[in-house]
């Protein structure tokens, strides 16, 4: 998904654009990015190597990586989701379940729920539910360990392939997070996907 924004909008502003995508992505992923005339490159194994590979190829040619997993731009955005949540309901759920992969989407939530907290817009933290797929839980095994960093698995083919990070940039963060709201971590069983 990100892959394909960028190439979107790459292609709207006449950048050359170079996508790297692990294989087992959904060809009609691929397909879009394609559809942006992208350059794609499908990389062995699974989507932490395929960013392995990004980075280093970004690194020895001298490109930008256009990763939302380093920029403090891109969860300053997602934190926009929450502010929608609120202005289209004119409140915060009690539950809110969010993807858990390398986190972006999840800091963006927490950040945004805080203001909401620390402007009185909010009394409390809503309940936040983190899910993983069970094929693929670094947060949730840590979770149960009590640990700081997310635990070491081998991401195995899940439907939930844009959440099968086995090694979260922003692990450490995001467990900071978990433990400080005491936010719930659940896996998804591929049969309930």
């Amino acid at each position: 998904n990100a892959g394909n924004s960028v190439a979107a909008y790459c292609a709207r502003t006449g950048i050359d654009c170079e996508i790297f995508v692990p294989e087992g992505t959904s060809p009609k992923k691929i397909d879009m990015i394609k559809s942006h005339n992208a350059k794609i490159n499908i990389i062995p194994g699974s989507r932490d190597n395929c960013a392995d590979v990004c980075r280093a190829e970004a690194d020895t040619k001298g490109k930008y990586y256009a990763s939302h997993v380093y920029s403090p731009f891109f969860y300053e955005g997602t934190k926009t989701y929450i502010y929608e949540v609120y202005e289209q309901l004119h409140r915060i759920p009690e539950n809110i379940f969010i993807p858990l992969g390398n986190g972006t989407l999840f800091i963006g939530v927490v950040k945004a729920l805080e203001e909401l907290m620390n402007s009185g817009i909010i009394g409390k933290m809503p309940n936040i539910i983190a899910v993983q797929s069970e094929n693929c839980d670094p947060f949730a095994k840590a979770v149960i360990l009590g640990e700081r960093q997310p635990a070491a698995v081998t991401p195995n083919p899940t439907m939930a392939e844009g959440i099968a990070v086995g090694v979260p940039m922003r692990g450490e963060e995001v467990l900071e997070y978990i433990y400080k709201y005491n936010i719930e971590e659940i896996t998804a069983p591929e049969n309930k996907i």
